[in-house]
């Protein structure tokens, strides 16, 4: 499910990690199902036994993480699954969060609006596809955006319209690093990739010579 690839890969420690996911209302009951079914088959643990999370970077950034799980419980946001360090066994010397979704997100909560960079996901919800595009560019940042769809010309419309550098379309993650790609609002201060990254370390000069 590429929305658990989108936010827990890395642990959630990637600058486009999918750490909102938008839920068309009509699909959430269903979708909320299986999301929840397949986080409880992660496998956290170290690295060199290839598990689907690893640990955050270090005892700072865990407690950061932790911090801002206590604050989506506190706003009001209803902790579905997670929420707690893990110890058991070879975890306990690392720092190993459990794949944590909050669902009944509002946009303006700080989980919603705030760069976790942990294994966290905020789940919003929404009636058209208006509504989506108004919560997903209501936010300062703008790396990064998935979009879901059936509909060439919805997925055409989302691309346009999203205030993100990078608009993946049904999957989630892009073609390389070689791709050129921009940076939105509070996310960078240039282009990425490509021959777009060069000029953006050059300037334009125009010089007339007259040699009469």
């Amino acid at each position: 499910m590429w929305a658990l690839i989108a936010i827990f890969t890395a642990s959630g420690q990637i600058c486009t990690a999918g750490s909102r996911l938008l839920l068309d209302n009509r699909v959430y009951e269903e979708f909320m199902d299986k999301l929840l079914e397949r986080t409880r088959g992660l496998r956290v643990g170290p690295g060199l036994e290839n598990p689907d999370l690893g640990p955050v970077v270090s005892k700072a950034q865990m407690e950061r993480v932790l911090n801002y799980i206590e604050v989506g419980k506190g706003e009001g946001a209803a902790l579905s699954i997670g929420g707690s360090r893990l110890t058991d066994g070879v975890l306990e010397s690392g720092y190993f969060i459990a794949p944590t979704i909050f669902s009944g997100v509002k946009s303006g909560m700080r989980i919603s609006q705030e760069e976790i960079f942990g294994p966290v996901l905020s789940v919003l919800t929404f009636d058209d596809v208006d509504e989506a595009l108004q919560i997903a560019n209501g936010t300062q940042y703008g790396l990064a955006a998935g979009v879901w769809t059936s509909n060439l010309r919805t997925a055409h419309y989302m691309a346009k319209n999203l205030e993100a550098g990078n608009v993946y379309v049904n999957r989630y993650f892009g073609a390389g690093l070689e791709a050129p790609a921009g940076s939105y609002k509070r996310s960078g201060i240039g282009p990425i990739g490509g021959t777009e990254t060069l000029r953006h370390y050059t300037r334009l000069k125009n010089v007339a010579l007259n040699l009469d």
